[in-house]
């Protein structure tokens, strides 16, 4: 049985996530049709303001975290939105290529797929890993 921490935890998650999606998806649109840039490249300029948005968003909001190890927080969050981020603009990419040559409509299908995969990493490896306790002097 799931837990109800868990779920108000992905419901969170999940808002984060699709604001943020919003937010990228936004940002593609503006430098897509606005700016004149292709696709993929506006893609991946919107990626860092809506990557950094999330990181706070998650943190603070979503896992409640207020662990003080901000640094180590931010390496690996940064390890796990690459890894995120190579995912999705992977399934981004094929959805350009094989589903629709709508930039928005591929980030959709993107983004659904990259979510399930970052709260996991994000819950394990990020925001609800312990601290390893200091070494305690030898009495």
């Amino acid at each position: 049985m799931v837990k109800q921490d868990t779920i108000r935890t992905l419901v969170r998650f999940g808002l984060v996530g699709g604001g943020v999606a919003l937010v990228h998806s936004g940002l593609i649109w503006y430098f897509y049709h606005q700016a004149g840039f292709g696709a993929r490249a506006s893609y991946w300029i919107g990626y860092p303001p809506a990557v950094t948005l999330h990181f706070v968003l998650t943190k603070w909001w979503t896992f409640r975290c207020a662990r003080r190890d901000l640094v180590r927080q931010m390496i690996r969050y940064a390890l796990v939105a690459l890894i995120a981020g190579a995912v999705q603009f992977g399934i981004y990419h094929l959805a350009l290529m094989g589903v629709t040559s709508l930039p928005n409509l591929a980030y959709v299908i993107a983004a659904a797929v990259q979510m399930g995969l970052s709260f996991a990493l994000m819950r394990q490896k990020v925001f609800g890993a312990a601290v390893a306790p200091e070494a305690e002097p030898a009495a």
